[in-house]
């Protein structure tokens, strides 16, 4: 799954890959389950006791790697602003 990021904006794949999407300008935040993701390459990254953000001002391009399973199996959140 790779999230593609233009201006700060989001559009990306769907589960499988496949998809592809053009984004706005703003501000995306990629939120998944902490520790669902074990490592991915771009953007800013964060967390909490619940939770790993990714934050993209600019353009960029997400790529996670999971630790163990499907993506699918728990919600990842991208939230425009």
């Amino acid at each position: 799954m790779n999230g593609s990021v233009y201006g700060g904006g989001g559009g990306g794949n769907d589960r499988f890959g496949t998809g592809t999407g053009t984004g706005a300008g703003g501000k995306v935040i990629i939120t998944a389950t902490l520790g669902l993701i074990s490592s991915a390459t771009g953007g800013t990254h964060t967390s909490d006791a619940t939770f790993d953000y990714w934050t993209f001002t600019s353009s960029g391009i997400w790529t996670p790697t999971t630790s163990g399973g499907a993506v699918s199996a728990a919600p990842i959140i991208i939230d425009e602003q």
